[in-house]
Formats: C-alpha cells, sequence, structure tokens
C-alpha cells in the first residue's frame, strides 16, 4: 500500500512538472531495500571527501562557495519530500546514489530529469516481494 501511495504521489509531481515544461520530463524510478534508502553520512563522510585534498576534485560538483548544490534540472520524489537534487535525500543526516545518479543524467540530458525513489528496509526479497500466486503467505 505504501508503495501504491509513494507511487501516485510521484505521478502527481510528474504531471505539475509537466504542466511548467515544455520539453518532455527523463523519469527513472530508483527502487530497492534498505542500501537505496541511503546510508553514506553526510558529515563526517562527504564532508571529508568535499575538502580532502586527495579527493575533492571527484566531489567539487557536489558543493560551492560552502553550500551544497541544488540543480535546477533535477527533482528527486522520495517520501515526504521532493524539490530540487541535493543532499539530503537518503536516512536522516545521509545521501545515497540518487544524489551522484541524478548529478549524471542531469549532465547528460537536455531535458528535465524527474528521479522517484523508493526504499524498504528490513525486507526479504524471497517473501515481501512474491507475487500473491506463489502461494506463501
Amino acid at each position: 500500500m505504501r508503495s501504491l501511495i509513494i507511487f501516485v504521489l510521484g505521478i502527481g509531481f510528474i504531471f505539475s512538472i509537466v504542466a511548467n515544461e515544455t520539453k518532455p520530463v527523463k523519469v527513472f524510478i530508483l527502487a530497492g531495500q534498505s542500501n537505496m534508502e541511503g546510508k553514506g553520512k553526510i558529515d563526517p563522510l562527504l564532508n571529508h571527501q568535499i575538502h580532502a585534498p586527495e579527493t575533492k576534485a571527484f566531489f567539487q560538483h557536489f558543493h560551492k562557495d560552502g553550500k551544497y548544490i541544488e540543480r535546477d534540472d533535477v527533482w528527486i520524489n522520495y517520501l515526504k519530500r521532493r524539490g530540487k537534487l541535493t543532499v539530503g535525500y537518503g536516512s536522516p543526516g545521509c545521501i545515497g546514489l540518487e544524489l551522484e545518479f541524478g548529478h549524471v543524467m542531469g549532465n547528460h540530458y537536455d531535458e528535465p530529469v524527474l528521479l522517484i525513489k523508493t526504499a524498504w528496509g528490513g525486507k526479504s526479497i524471497g517473501r515481501d516481494f512474491r507475487p500473491p500466486s506463489s502461494g506463501l503467505q
């Protein structure tokens, strides 16, 4: 039921974006288990990577003038949050793969990009994602 609600909200969000855009919107659904939630700590992990001499060149596209960048061409919908892509769409105080994936897709496509992210922690693929016809209750 939760998945259906998230999907319906995502579709509504797509239509609100499309109504304001003249170009088609590229939509990507990011779905998975607890790792999809995003477990990379913003502090200290991301902040260290942004400032450490040996890694800062790889992470400079997330940060400018002491602030995290918000992309105007990539939006995300996850749980009760939706908006421009930036840090903070993972577990509390964390980032997930949506951050780099969104940047790569935003750089690749001329059209606006929408990421619909959904994740379930503590689920079993062998039980919780089986079809009702499998007979497992």
